[in-house]
């Protein structure tokens, strides 16, 4: 078929110093013409950081606590960590969905060097924030009372 066509090409591995920025990229290119996207996403096990659909739309899932953002252009989808944090570190997957057929490909973010403790409370409330920002009122109370025991424990946001 026509896969033997479509390339993916993403960032090699990465060794990043904590709190350093990092960008993966994620390159579509084909050697026939007339290749368009469906969908492209960047994830890591299976939680999804963004996705671009046919007209080129990048929707980010805010959903996990990490500090990121997407670009997007010409068949490029690329995740950056403003600061990277050892829950960013490990393997990565670019999936692209075509009209020529689907491809995926893996990367993966290591971490150096030992992290900085934040300064705890200040990093749990924003990252209590980042968790309640998907919640109802009744429902973030609630979550926000095991966070907050949570956090107490050292367990979350370090």
């Amino acid at each position: 078929g026509f896969l033997k066509f479509v390339k993916l090409n993403v960032t090699p591995k990465i060794t990043a110093e904590c709190g350093k920025q990092v960008t993966l990229t994620c390159n579509v290119s084909s050697s026939r013409h007339g290749l368009s996207i469906k969908h492209m996403n960047w994830s890591q096990k299976n939680r999804s950081f963004c996705s671009v659909d046919s007209e080129g739309n990048i929707s980010h899932h805010m959903h996990t606590l990490s500090h990121f953002h997407c670009e997007y252009k010409h068949g490029q989808l690329s995740l950056i960590f403003k600061r990277v944090q050892p829950l960013e570190s490990g393997d990565y997957r670019c999936k692209l969905q075509s009209n020529q057929g689907a491809k995926h490909q893996y990367t993966r973010v290591e971490l150096q060097g030992q992290c900085p403790q934040p300064f705890l409370f200040r990093q749990t409330v924003i990252c209590l924030n980042t968790i309640l920002l998907g919640c109802t009122n009744k429902e973030s109370l609630i979550l926000r009372l095991v966070l907050i025991s949570l956090a107490k424990l050292g367990k979350l946001c370090t």
